[in-house]
C-alpha cells in the first residue's frame, strides 16, 4: 500500500486523487498522493500529462518545449507522446502474450472438436452391426441418433469437468495477464463452458447422423 498523508506529517501535500494502477492495470489500485517536487525531487525524471483540448495534441508540443525551457533551459526533453500511444506501448507485450493465447486456445478447440468427431465416427464404424440389429429388431432412428449424441456428450461433458477442476487450480497461473475480471471470474466459465459443449454437439451431430441412416439390412451383411 502507498504512503498516506497522515502518514507523512512533514510534507506539503498539493493534491489528493484517487486510487491509481501505478503497478499496471492487472493490479489492484492502492491510494495515492502527489507533494511538490522541492520536498521530494524525482530521483531520474519527471512526467509531465498535460491535458489539452486540441483536436491534435501534438502541435502542443513547442509551445511546451517553451514553457520547460524558461523554467529549466538546460532540462533535457524527450518522449512526447499522446497518452493514448504511451498507454498502448505499454500494453504492447501484454496485448502479444493475449493473442498468443487467444491463438493457441483456438487451436486446442479446434483439436477437441476433431478430436471427439474422430473418437465418434470410429465408433459409429465399429458398431455398425450393432446398430443394425437395433434397428432390426425396431429402434427408431431418431433413438439411435440419441444414443450416439448422448455417449459423445457425456465424454465431453467430463472432459469439460476435468478442465474447470484444472482451471481451478491453475488460476493464478495466468493471473498477471487478465485486467478487469478475475481468474475464477463466473461468467467467463459460465460462456467457456457453454461454448465448448456447443463445439462437442457440433462434433458429435454428423456420426450420429450417420448412425441413424444405417440400413439394418446392409448393417447385418456386412457383420
Amino acid at each position: 500500500m502507498g504512503p498516506r498523508a497522515s502518514d507523512l506529517p512533514w510534507y506539503t501535500v498539493v493534491g489528493v486523487v484517487g486510487d491509481m494502477l501505478r503497478q499496471g492495470p492487472e493490479r489492484a489500485s492502492f491510494p495515492q498522493m502527489f507533494v511538490s517536487l522541492a520536498q521530494s525531487p524525482p530521483p531520474r525524471n519527471v512526467d509531465l500529462f498535460i491535458r489539452t483540448s486540441s483536436d491534435d495534441p501534438m502541435a502542443m508540443a513547442g509551445a511546451l518545449r517553451e514553457a520547460v525551457r524558461r523554467v529549466e533551459k538546460n532540462a533535457p526533453i524527450y518522449g512526447v507522446a499522446p497518452l493514448e500511444q504511451q498507454f498502448g506501448t505499454y500494453l504492447a507485450q501484454r496485448r502479444f502474450q493475449t493473442s498468443l493465447l487467444t491463438g493457441f486456445s483456438l487451436v486446442a478447440l479446434l483439436m477437441a472438436a476433431v478430436g471427439i468427431y474422430g473418437l465418434i465416427q470410429y465408433s459409429v464404424a465399429t458398431r455398425t452391426q450393432e446398430i443394425g440389429i437395433r434397428m432390426a429388431v425396431g429402434a427408431e432412428a431418431s433413438v439411435v441418433f440419441r444414443m450416439i449424441l448422448g455417449e459423445g456428450l457425456k465424454l465431453s461433458l467430463i472432459g469439460l469437468m476435468l478442465g474447470l477442476v484444472g482451471a481451478l487450480w491453475l488460476d493464478q497461473a495466468g493471473s498477471s495477464l487478465l485486467f478487469g475480471v478475475t481468474p475464477r471470474d463466473p461468467l467467463t466459465f459460465i460462456v467457456v463452458s457453454l461454448l465448448l459443449i456447443a463445439v462437442a454437439v457440433a462434433a458429435c451431430f454428423f456420426p450420429a447422423r450417420r448412425a441413424m441412416k444405417i440400413e439394418p439390412i446392409v448393417a447385418l451383411r456386412q457383420g
